[in-house]
């Protein structure tokens, strides 16, 4: 979840949470009663993430557009070119909007063309055009206008929409998760 440690930055967020595992200096055993100490060595603790996720969905607590966060089209969570080469980066894949009372979503996905290229869409469940329901629709901004970025440009009559979550996917899946 967001907070504004990090003025918005996403990177700094991603950065502080996945970090390799840092042992504190030794203390000795905590479990004691009345100074007398119940065991012999010394106690240590570390945090360890044994596994990356997949997806990395990204909940920003908010209720405007005064705050709005800076989500980068990619997310490295561990720098170096070691990590890069194996696909240790989250790419943007989604971001969903909120007004008071309906959400709407730009997602990217595979085009069902013989090229299959990759396009992104603007999704609202209760979208019309002419009269007719339209889900779902291909924009030619691209990730980087459509999904990433700061004050991500809303369709006219969805200016009064505000970030709710953010997704991401891990571009080396199952290699990187190792």
């Amino acid at each position: 979840m967001c907070t504004s440690n990090f003025k918005a930055y996403l990177h700094g967020h991603i950065a502080d949470f996945i970090q390799y595992a840092k042992l504190d200096a030794p203390i000795p055993c905590w479990q004691a009663r009345d100074g007398d100490v119940w065991c012999q060595s010394i106690a240590d603790s570390a945090a360890i993430i044994v596994s990356l996720s997949d997806t990395l969905i990204v909940r920003v607590e908010q209720e405007t557009l005064e705050d709005e966060w800076e989500f980068p089209q990619s997310v490295y969570p561990v720098a170096g070119k070691e990590a890069q080469d194996i696909g240790l980066v989250y790419d943007i894949v989604g971001h969903i909007f909120l007004n008071s009372t309906h959400y709407v979503a730009w997602s990217l996905a595979t085009t069902d063309t013989p090229t299959r290229v990759k396009g992104v869409f603007f999704y609202d469940g209760q979208g019309v055009n002419a009269g007719k329901p339209e889900y779902s629709v291909k924009e030619s901004g691209g990730v980087a206008k459509s999904l990433s970025s700061w004050n991500i440009p809303m369709p006219k009559n969805y200016k009064d929409y505000w970030t709710l979550m953010v997704l991401y996917k891990l571009q080396g899946g199952q290699k990187a998760q190792e």
